[in-house]
């Protein structure tokens, strides 16, 4: 049985897994995600960027970490139309269903460059905070 696809209100949030990498994914003196965090994969069919995140109604910012997440971030639904991306619910019901999924994307019929998506990709880093660990320091492996 699928999920419900509803519409994400302004305010809540999406939280963002980061890979423990820290020279690809944070930038440590401003303690924040580098654009690279949110880089998303242009989707084969509709040719927009889409970067995955999860929903805080249906998943908590600790139940978004992976064993190899070094920080889970969380930018708002609002936050990402201000900058011309859109949000949509895309639950997952699949092998591993996962009702908290939503891609963070272009606009419909609007696919962005590579340097806009670039580009707001940074805009996303600048915003997120840092929503695990819960003191808001990452948890950063020297490599």
């Amino acid at each position: 049985m699928a999920f419900p696809v509803e519409q994400i209100p302004d305010n809540d949030r999406l939280f963002r897994h980061v890979p423990n990498k820290p020279k690809d994914f944070w930038v440590p003196e401003q303690n924040r995600p580098s654009s690279a965090a949110f880089k998303g994969v242009r989707d084969k069919l509709d040719r927009r960027f889409r970067t995955s995140v999860d929903w805080e109604k249906y998943k908590t910012a600790e139940q978004c970490k992976r064993s190899n997440s070094m920080a889970v971030v969380a930018v708002t639904a609002g936050q990402s139309r201000s900058i011309g991306k859109d949000v949509e619910h895309t639950p997952i019901w699949s092998e591993s269903p996962n009702q908290a999924h939503a891609d963070i994307c272009d606009l419909t019929g609007n696919p962005m460059s590579n340097t806009q998506h670039s580009v707001a990709s940074g805009r996303l880093a600048e915003m997120a905070v840092v929503v695990w660990p819960s003191d808001g320091k990452p948890v950063l492996d020297s490599q």
